[in-house]
């Protein structure tokens, strides 16, 4: 049987923790223990409940996800739930576990679920082809923005850049 991940959901928007409660219902190895509406009530949340995963907004009133990471030593994997994307490379640089954009769609949440399980070993690298609905994070006239992989008409290059 596989493990049973313990969940926190930290959001300040009522609405959004029910969205994420009823995706992860259907989940039999995902039991949420908890939810916080701030960072400081996430702050004790992790250290009543020592969740397993966090499912963490970046964008709260007063302080963000990052503050929260910053409050406390977490030994959760996080995945952030945001509806703002260019939160995305520093996502990563305090090593999230994925970042899902709201409304999170239903294949995302699995791949992120998937990947609970996932324990990396060195010189272990799981790859996968892309598919048409996925997304690429991309350097665009100086922005970093999502890009839907449907949306691509051609790929040029450029000496040594694509």
């Amino acid at each position: 049987m596989d493990k049973k991940y313990k969940a926190l959901i930290v959001d300040d928007e009522r609405l959004a923790r029910k969205d994420i409660v009823d995706l992860l219902s259907s989940y039999e190895n995902v039991e949420i223990v908890g939810e916080a509406d701030s960072v400081s009530s996430a702050v004790k949340a992790i250290k009543n409940l020592q969740p397993d995963v966090i499912f963490l907004d970046i964008q709260m009133p007063g302080e963000s996800g990052f503050d929260l990471l910053e409050k406390v030593n977490i030994e959760s994997k996080i995945i952030f739930v945001t509806a703002y994307d260019e939160y995305a490379i520093r996502a990563f640089d305090v090593n999230a576990l994925d970042y899902l954009l709201k409304p999170v769609n239903p294949e995302r949440l699995k791949t992120a679920i998937e990947r609970l399980g996932y324990e990396e070993k060195p010189g272990d690298v799981k790859t996968r082809k892309l598919r048409y609905n996925d997304s690429l994070f991309l350097s665009l006239n100086s922005q970093l923005k999502f890009l839907k992989i449907r949306t691509i008409l051609a790929i040029n290059s450029a000496g040594d850049y694509t």
